[in-house]
C-alpha cells in the first residue's frame, strides 16, 4: 500500500471556535467524538465557508508526521477494498469509485455516512487517516481525513482568518450551484420564472375584467 508521511499544513473552515490560548491542539478544540476532514490549500475551504455566516479559516500544523493512506493510489484502494467487510466495500464504491481504472472521489450531501465509514475503517487499520490530492479530471477538492485519535497531533497555528464569502451567498449555499449560474440559475433555483409568468397571467386577467366592466 502507498502510505505518505505527512507534515504539511492543513486547513479547515469553521464557525468561530473562540479565543483559544495558543498553542492548542485539534482534540482540545473539536473533542474526540468524531473524525475530521481538512483541505491541503486554504482556498479549497471555500465550499465549506458557504455553510453559514461568520466562518473562519483555521490553519493546523502536524506536530509529528502523520501516516496517511493515499486513496488515489489504485493499488492501495483495491487492497483496502479486498480486505474490508461488505458494508465498508459498499461505502468505498460510493465514496472512492474506480472509473475506467482510475480512483475518483465522490461525496454527496446525503452520503456523508459513507465517507465516515471509509475513514473509520482506515483508522481501525492503524493509520492516522487518508489523503486524496486534487488530480486532473476529478472535480472534488483535495482532502485529508484525520482519525479522531490523531487530532492531538494537529496544532492550531492561527486563531482563524474571517472567510470572505458574502452573507447573502452564505445564507443560500445551494441556490445556484445545483441548477446553474447567474440570474437564470437564480430564477430556476427559486422557481422565479414560472412564478413571474403566473403573476403576469393573473394581472392580465384582472385588467381584462376591469376593461369589460368599464365598457
Amino acid at each position: 500500500m502507498q502510505v505518505l508521511m505527512f507534515t504539511r499544513p492543513l486547513y479547515r473552515a469553521d464557525a468561530f471556535l473562540g479565543n483559544f490560548q495558543l498553542p492548542t491542539t485539534a482534540d482540545q478544540v473539536y473533542g474526540v467524538a468524531f473524525n475530521k476532514y481538512f483541505t491541503l490549500l486554504a482556498g479549497e475551504t471555500e465550499p465549506y465557508q458557504r455553510r453559514g455566516n461568520q466562518m473562519h479559516i483555521y490553519t493546523w500544523i502536524p506536530t509529528r508526521a502523520l501516516k496517511l493512506v493515499d486513496m488515489f493510489s489504485l493499488g492501495t484502494r483495491n487492497t483496502i477494498y479486498t480486505n474490508a467487510p461488505p458494508h465498508v466495500q459498499v461505502s468505498l464504491d460510493r465514496s472512492f469509485p474506480v472509473i475506467h481504472g482510475v480512483v475518483r472521489r465522490v461525496s454527496e450531501a446525503h452520503a456523508v455516512e459513507d465517507d465516515n465509514i471509509c475513514l473509520q475503517h482506515i483508522c481501525d487499520l492503524g493509520f492516522d487517516g487518508y489523503i486524496a490530492q486534487m488530480r486532473e479530471g476529478n472535480t472534488f477538492h483535495s482532502e485529508v481525513g484525520i482519525c479522531r485519535n490523531s487530532l492531538q497531533y494537529l496544532e492550531l497555528q492561527e486563531r482563524g482568518q474571517p472567510a470572505t464569502v458574502p452573507p447573502a451567498v452564505a445564507q443560500q449555499p445551494n441556490a445556484v450551484s445545483r441548477v446553474g449560474t447567474g440570474m437564470q440559475g437564480m430564477r430556476l433555483a427559486f422557481g422565479g420564472k414560472r412564478h413571474v409568468k403566473h403573476r403576469k397571467s393573473r394581472r392580465h386577467t384582472r385588467r381584462a375584467k376591469r376593461f369589460t366592466r368599464k365598457h
